[in-house]
């Protein structure tokens, strides 16, 4: 994933990526302590996404947004 798509996708929900690990999927971490995790599963044909964020609510937030735009055919 390129450093430019990531900014993309993630532009307007939260602050920029400070640090990428793609030991499973790929982990986003991101200014304000908040990390968005993608990573394929591994007994269905799909993508997760997972949040940690300061609260429930914000994390829940995250993960819908996310989603929701890599359905609409953004690209990472």
């Amino acid at each position: 994933a390129s450093s430019a798509a990531i900014a993309g996708l993630m532009a307007g929900l939260c602050g920029r990526a400070v640090k990428l690990d793609q030991t499973d999927g790929l982990r986003i971490f991101l200014e304000g302590d908040e990390i968005v995790h993608f990573r394929p599963s591994g007994n269905a044909p799909e993508l997760r996404c997972y949040a940690e964020a300061v609260t429930q609510q914000r994390a829940d937030a995250l993960v819908h947004a996310c989603l929701q735009r890599l359905k609409s055919g953004f690209d990472i």
